[in-house]
């Protein structure tokens, strides 16, 4: 592994530990490169039992399959998530006669060739039966959360698929050059007004380099985005979807040992007419220079554009403050994270979100992807209040978080579950849980699910909507 999945657990664990004073490290874009940061790879897998059983062995520390030389590296492992719930609260004839189930089975690959190119590529086929909110989410928007597009299975169920990969080499010390199928993120919260990966994966090309004795940091990324909206059919039996490009670029700096600033911009270039069919990409959206093209963003609806700000402030190594800004929609986060202060293993972590404004403009140069946005998963004027307090000794995990979004559709979210490790190679855990939730929306609707599952966790479920 190179890249840390951009899952929950791992952004967990690596905040917490970039949190330290003595750590220099640029944190406001993610995924982390393990080269590129001053975690080694082993930090996540910290089992220093010895097994004399080739199954035991397997099952809870090792790779499925390895190749480990000097200058080649090659791991193979299973991916899957086998999981069972049942509604305790909805009363509605669909919960009544619906186990919910989550069927999914797949692989990862990773490694690396010499010291500075590193890969990575996986695959999940799923089956699902959702509950209620989320099958009625599924249905509006065409696409599971965060998953992609999906099709029918049997009567009520859900067929999709995940595909990633990627390449990452460091020509030299300080210059990154990454090229594959993936999600990024932008900030130092749960949530993210400027960037989050809580849409499906799409291409994109990004590099990076860091100055000034690796004080300051620029990441400039160019994406190829899609909308659901088709084009008018031709002579092939099913006419594509409509596309649009995308470019992100930051630039971080650190100030002494305690505080990060960075800037973050987004544009998107309009790929469709209407009237002329495929538009050309813009000159500007080759060009890797931070900023340039907000300060130069047309007005004929050519491209829209997006600027935000975020802030670090290490108080100590137990305490963190964060904040980020969002100018279009004037979306504001201010949070902290709070790292086994008295109780060893403990972690807390706060964050409140809100947004003023909604942008309405082109959806062929809209903030989004497949039909879910590029940022907060709440696409209007809200704020929402996220808590989260995790606690892990040993192989044992227990997490409860919160969430209450006020907006148009206000909604209460409680989620209580408890895990054991089985491997950390693959974040391999055995969970139990149970998930409440209340909206109300001209009424009220009510979800309280028990779930179990098996599940291989480098991938993020979003369903605290």
């Amino acid at each position: 592994m190179d890249l840390f999945p951009l899952q929950q657990d791992y952004i967990e664990e690596s905040r917490y530990s970039y949190g330290d004073l003595d750590s220099a490290t640029h944190t406001s874009i993610l995924p982390f490169s393990v080269k590129d940061s001053e975690l080694s790879e082993s930090y996540f897998y910290r089992d220093t039992s010895l097994y004399y059983n080739l199954l035991a062995a397997k099952v809870f520390k090792d790779d499925l399959f390895s190749i480990n030389e000097e200058d080649f590296v090659l791991r193979i492992n299973p991916l899957f998530d086998f999981r069972g719930a049942k509604d305790l609260i909805d009363t509605s004839t669909y919960a009544d006669t619906t186990l919910f189930i989550q069927n999914s089975r797949g692989f990862k690959m990773d490694g690396k060739i010499g010291k500075r190119l590193f890969f990575q590529t996986g695959f999940l086929e799923n089956q699902s039966y959702l509950p209620s909110w989320q099958k009625t989410y599924a249905d509006t928007n065409l696409v599971i959360p965060g998953m992609g597009r999906h099709k029918a299975y049997k009567d009520s169920g859900f067929d999709y698929s995940q595909s990633y990969g990627w390449v990452n080499y460091f020509p030299v010390k300080n210059i990154n050059l990454f090229f594959g199928h993936g999600k990024m993120f932008s900030g130092h919260g749960y949530r993210s007004h400027l960037l989050s990966h809580q849409s499906f994966n799409f291409p994109h090309l990004k590099a990076s380099v860091t100055l000034l004795k690796g004080k300051l940091k620029a990441m400039w990324s160019l994406a190829a985005l899609q909308s659901l909206s088709r084009k008018p059919l031709g002579e092939v039996p099913e006419s594509l979807f409509k596309k649009k490009s995308a470019t992100f670029s930051s630039l971080s700096y650190l100030v002494g040992k305690r505080v990060e600033l960075s800037v973050f911009e987004t544009n998107i270039w309009k790929r469709y007419s209407e009237f002329s069919g495929t538009v050309p990409l813009n000159g500007l959206a080759y060009a890797p220079v931070p900023l340039l093209g907000y300060l130069t963003q047309r007005v004929d609806s050519l491209q829209s554009a997006r600027i935000g700000f975020n802030g670090l402030l290490k108080i100590s190594n137990r305490i963190q403050f964060y904040s980020q800004y969002q100018i279009e929609t004037e979306g504001l986060q201010l949070g902290i994270r709070i790292n086994e202060l008295g109780i060893k293993g403990l972690r807390v972590q706060a964050e409140y979100n809100q947004a003023n404004m909604v942008a309405e403009i082109d959806p062929m140069v809209s903030f989004s992807h497949l039909n879910e946005g590029l940022g907060h998963p709440v696409q209007d004027t809200f704020d929402e209040v996220f808590i989260s307090v995790n606690y892990i000794k040993n192989r044992w995990l227990g997490k409860v978080s919160y969430s209450q979004v006020n907006s148009l559709a206000d909604r209460k979210t409680l989620d209580v579950n408890a895990a054991y490790l089985v491997n950390a190679k693959t974040n391999l855990k055995i969970a139990l849980g149970y998930l409440y939730r209340d909206q109300g929306q001209g009424g009220s609707s009510q979800s309280g699910l028990f779930y179990f599952g098996v599940k291989t966790s480098i991938f993020d479920s979003f369903y605290n909507f």
